[in-house]
């Protein structure tokens, strides 16, 4: 037998074990479905259960905020006719949890209104260093699976306000009666994904050795095309959608369509609480203090804020001699913690130890005292989604320099026609960034102004995303179903 015929045959092999690999797999997942189905148990509560998915409720990151809001606006309206369910896979005890959402949000929940159901699995999401997203996938649909064989009760509503957008098919099919929805923070893939890839574009996800490889690149851009194909066809087992910004919005749209039409494929900006910040806020001086608000991820691009910083201290060192630089953010995990030593290291590489310090995990009265007091804000993710810190510092007074793309231009800051209207700049490179920071330390030293204005245009602009106003159209989003 020739060479290429033994190449025939391994292939017929391979096509022929894969086809049967995949059918085990399949009807492995029909029969897991239909022992759920068998083992959900009717429920005899009148009440309405509400199950949220969430991991992660624990955070304390703006994904937390939106269910922790959610869950109150629910149970302050409909106390008596809900059963809240959290899908948590936190190892603090209830009360730690919810004692942390009032410290961090201000929003206090009672042990006895909301039923925590623990998953011991939730590593099984946490990213990997390799074949990151593919990994992630394979572990979302597991914890999916272990909350529905360890928990198999009925459900009325299930929400995933995580974005976890790969479980809504085998929810949907084991909770048929349930009404599936999600709230999408941002999408799990993107065109945007697959273009970076196949421009040969370097960043946090697309590493130099795979930018600079056309082979790996093209393995990469199908890799992604497949994860979105399958991301598509995720969006036919839902019943309604909610979306934090307008950049989002478009993407969820341009992937699952409107087939849920207006009611149930909806635009809701994440909760801000700008009530208690413009309520802080003293107008007639802040001191000369620079921050950033984000959690500690790669994505946050805080390395690229401290080489900002540095080439300001370098170039214009009179002007930034007593400017202070105050980076606060939360961490979740070990990876978190590992970025931030990073972090912690470039500080003392950049000499920048005497003015930059790291505030971590604060207590929400601890983030007012430090809004009070800051001017000026900086916020460098590219393509953020929204921005909750963003509109918070604002909320506060201070003038906030971001990065010129999705949620903060198309929702929070934009471009302004005249400086009457202007609420904030917008930077993509670190030269306009560092032109940005510079302006607006300069009319602090001048007693400017236009600084007042901007302050004023700022805390105006973030009224528009408060807490009230998401907990309103939440509820109206959640009648109308």
């Amino acid at each position: 037998m020739s060479a290429f015929s033994h190449l025939l045959s391994l292939i017929r092999f391979g096509l022929t074990s894969i086809g049967l690999v995949a059918g085990l797999i399949l009807v492995g997942l029909a029969a897991f479905i239909i022992a759920v189905r068998l083992r959900v148990r009717t429920s005899r509560d009148k009440r309405r259960t509400i199950v949220f998915f969430h991991p992660f409720c624990n955070a304390a990151g703006g994904g937390e905020k939106v269910l922790w809001l959610m869950v109150a606006s629910l149970l302050k309206k409909y106390r008596e006719k809900v059963r809240i369910i959290i899908w948590s896979g936190e190892s603090a005890s209830v009360d730690e949890i919810l004692t942390k959402t009032q410290t961090r949000f201000n929003v206090k929940i009672a042990p006895e209104d909301v039923t925590f159901r623990q998953l011991h699995y939730r590593r099984a999401i946490v990213p990997m260093p390799f074949l990151t997203m593919i990994l992630q996938v394979l572990g979302m649909i597991f914890l999916t699976a272990e909350g529905l064989w360890r928990y198999p009760e009925h459900a009325d509503y299930f929400i995933d306000t995580t974005g976890l957008g790969f479980t809504y098919a085998l929810v949907k099919l084991c909770l048929p009666r349930a009404l599936v929805g999600c709230y999408v923070h941002y999408p799990f893939i993107s065109t945007d994904m697959v273009s970076k890839v196949r421009t040969g574009r370097d960043d946090y996800n697309n590493s130099q050795r795979i930018a600079r490889s056309p082979l790996l690149s093209r393995l990469k851009q199908n890799y992604y095309l497949l994860l979105l194909q399958t991301y598509i066809q995720m969006g036919r087992f839902l019943d309604f959608v909610m979306t934090n910004s307008s950049w989002t919005h478009a993407h969820i749209a341009s992937l699952w369509g409107n087939r849920l039409g207006t009611k149930r494929f909806t635009k809701l900006f994440p909760p801000c609480t700008v009530s208690v910040h413009s309520q802080n806020f003293s107008a007639p001086k802040k001191e000369k203090l620079l921050i950033s608000f984000a959690q500690f991820r790669p994505e946050k691009r805080h390395n690229v804020q401290l080489r900002i910083f540095a080439d300001l201290k370098e170039k214009h060192p009179e002007v930034m001699k007593d400017v202070k630089f105050w980076i606060m953010g939360s961490v979740r995990g070990p990876e978190d913690g590992e970025l931030l030593n990073e972090l912690r290291s470039q500080v003392d590489v950049l000499g920048l130890k005497d003015q930059v310090s790291f505030k971590v995990d604060l207590k929400f009265s601890e983030i007012l005292d430090i809004f009070k007091k800051a001017s000026f804000g900086l916020h460098t993710m590219e393509a953020e989604h929204f921005g909750i810190g963003i509109v918070e510092m604002m909320a506060a007074g201070i003038i906030v320099v971001a990065h010129n793309s999705a949620g903060p231009r198309e929702d929070i800051i934009q471009e302004a026609s005249d400086f009457k209207s202007q609420c904030g700049f917008l930077a993509k490179s670190e030269e306009e960034y560092c032109d940005a920071l510079l302006l607006m330390i300069k009319n602090y030293n001048n007693n400017s102004e236009q600084l007042s204005l901007l302050r004023q245009n700022a805390i105006a602009k973030a009224e528009s995303f408060s807490d009230e106003r998401f907990q309103e159209k939440f509820l109206s989003i959640f009648e109308s179903l």
